[in-house]
């Protein structure tokens, strides 16, 4: 009887690590949902110029603009790896604010912010070069929402404190990530995401964020 015993236990154990091997090699192919958060620094691309046409055409003479150029960005995601090479990601994002000043001659200023955030949907290919580390590109659709208002002062005269605008368009970037484990990961990238500018005149404009985010896979 303690021969059967002895038997079974070894029956069991041997299972028991069979299991476990194999748990192991599905967890190293790359596959699973993960979740994530990041941050950066937005840069805009802001048309000057346009602005200051737009001015001359509303009858403002002499308009010179300024922008500010840099803002702080942030993110939450989700994903699901289908191996090291292949995911697929949805998240949210805010891009920060941006703001430019406008003076005219009479004398006159005119002061804009543009706020925008959204949702995104991408595929993510990754590349992976030494242990940990792989180069990776993305690829999406993105829905965001721009928010624009307005203050004036002097001879410049608003019709509108506040528009907005939303649009569905494109977005894409480029990064090098490094995984401490198989469960958690860093990322360094550029993302570039084409949103309206909230000013209710179909204009579309770049935003380049250059972030860092970190996740954690199930």
């Amino acid at each position: 009887m303690t021969k059967g015993v002895g038997i079974q236990t070894v029956t069991l154990t041997c299972a028991a690590a069979l299991w476990a091997g194999s748990a192991v090699a599905a967890g190293s192919d790359g596959s699973g949902f993960y979740i994530g958060v990041g941050g950066g620094i937005t840069h805009d691309n802001i048309d000057e110029n346009r602005v200051n046409q737009q001015l001359l055409d509303a009858g403002y003479s002499s308009p010179s603009t300024n922008s500010s150029e840099n803002s702080v960005a942030y993110k939450a995601f989700v994903g699901y790896s289908f191996n090291r090479y292949i995911a697929i990601e949805g998240g949210y994002f805010n891009l920060g604010k941006f703001k430019f000043d406008s003076t005219v001659s009479g004398p006159g200023t005119l002061h804009e912010e543009i706020k925008s955030s959204g949702f995104n949907v991408d595929a993510v290919l990754s590349y992976p070069f030494a242990k940990g580390f792989s180069l990776f590109a993305r690829a999406g659709v993105q829905r965001a929402k721009s928010k624009a208002s307005y203050s004036a002062t002097g001879s410049v005269n608003l019709l509108d404190a506040d528009d907005s605008e939303t649009k569905t368009s494109w977005k894409g970037g480029l990064g090098v990530g490094y995984e401490f484990s198989q469960n958690v990961g860093v990322r360094g990238e550029w993302e570039r995401y084409r949103i309206r500018d909230g000013t209710e005149n179909d204009h579309d404009f770049n935003l380049d964020v250059f972030g860092l985010s970190v996740y954690y896979k199930f």
